[in-house]
């Protein structure tokens, strides 16, 4: 590492230091998971799984979701300002096998742009505005996902 990398990288124990001191919501939200899942969350193998909490994001929360390039899964269920204009910001998500939109303002037009993500495994649309039509020209795209 050079001389500049060195003094701008950051100071991981203060940072640390800083999110456990921390008043803001996430960080509680944080330290409430991080009591519940000691050893962190594992799944029925064993194997460690992320944890994501419930946020209420909207439109503007999406572009930062879509910056979690090695996500797996993600439930953003009841999110009703998610909508179809605003999944699009999900497509850098290569590597999502499992999306949960239940019961959010997303339509056909969320599932036309979703379609991109044929590594998809698993979509949950109940409860929204999403037509028989629609889920059947998703499953045609991504034949591998039940939906």
């Amino acid at each position: 590492m050079t001389d500049a990398a060195q003094t701008s990288a950051p100071d991981t124990a203060a940072l640390s230091a800083a999110a456990l001191a921390s008043k803001a919501w996430p960080f509680d939200e944080a330290r409430r998971i991080a009591k519940r899942y000691p050893g962190g969350k594992r799944d029925g193998t064993g194997a460690l799984v992320p944890v994501l909490f419930e946020t209420g994001y909207g439109p503007s929360g999406l572009p930062h979701i879509g910056k979690l390039v090695g996500l797996k899964s993600l439930d953003i269920s009841k999110c009703t300002g998610v909508t179809s204009a605003g999944v699009g910001e999900l497509l850098p998500l290569t590597k999502l096998e499992a999306l949960n939109l239940s019961e959010t303002g997303i339509g056909d037009a969320a599932l036309e742009k979703l379609s991109a993500l044929h590594q998809l495994k698993s979509l949950n649309v109940r409860l929204t505005s999403v037509t028989d039509d629609g889920v059947s020209k998703f499953k045609t795209a991504v034949p591998g996902c039940d939906v």
